[in-house]
């Protein structure tokens, strides 16, 4: 379903639009319904939703149902904790990749692209990719040492944090973008896999880091997304209608 002007004559009750959400992820025998997949089936549309609970994710919490990015990130926690995955196979693995490309390194995009296990699993299991290729006899360069440094002081790969960039506020690694900004779009109802197609200067194991840092940081990254809200009368009527 795509704009419709009932959406604004006729405003329909709270329950009524969270009920149409349960009746169409019953349809899908799914436990989760994507933005896109209400637009194919809904009897509203996905921004009536968005517009009357704020958040896509918000509509679906109150709805019962459950975001499916929220199970992926939490499926690659659980894989950075998994004791079933031994670190030798990590690094067996990081050695193969390197094999196959014939390097004496890996970089974290050439390992997405080749590894059989996710790069936070790295990270979470040896601290840093610095770490992690220290341990499997591999190389890297000077000029990458310095930046893993920076990458370790959140815990995160991707996620840094330079008081000289938006105050100190949590941001992708060489990038300005904030995590703030790909966690709004996460609670809009966009797909993780589907951010890298707005914001291309970011890889898709970018986003799941930075959609890991808010799951574990949200009230901080909160307080930046209520402290970066423009106030409704600042906004210019084109864009509020």
């Amino acid at each position: 379903m795509g704009f419709d002007w009932d959406d604004y004559i006729n405003e329909p009750p709270d329950e009524e639009l969270l009920a149409d959400l349960r009746r169409v992820a019953k349809m899908l025998n799914k436990d989760s319904v994507t933005r896109r997949e209400y637009t194919d089936h809904g009897r509203r549309s996905p921004g009536m939703i968005v517009r009357r609970f704020g958040y896509w994710y918000s509509a679906l919490d109150k709805a019962g149902l459950k975001p499916r990015s929220e199970r992926r990130i939490t499926r690659c926690k659980r894989q950075i904790q998994n004791p079933i995955i031994t670190n030798e196979e990590l690094i067996g693995d990081m050695k193969r990749v390197a094999e196959i490309l014939g390097k004496d390194s890996v970089t974290t995009r050439e390992f997405d692209k080749h590894g059989r296990y996710h790069t936070m699993t790295i990270f979470g299991r040896f601290g840093s990719w610095l770490s992690a290729l220290d341990k499997a006899g591999l190389k890297q360069s000077r000029s990458r040492v310095a930046v893993d440094q920076m990458m370790t002081a959140t815990g995160h790969y991707y996620i840094i944090k330079d008081d000289e960039i938006l105050g100190g506020e949590p941001i992708i690694n060489s990038t300005r973008t904030p995590v703030r900004a790909i966690a709004e779009l996460w609670r809009q109802g966009v797909a993780p896999e589907e951010i890298p197609a707005k914001l291309p200067h970011l890889s898709l194991a970018m986003v799941f880091d930075a959609l890991s840092y808010y799951s574990d940081n949200q009230e901080e990254i909160n307080g930046y997304i209520e402290r970066n809200i423009i106030p409704d009368d600042l906004v210019p009527p084109i864009v509020r209608s």
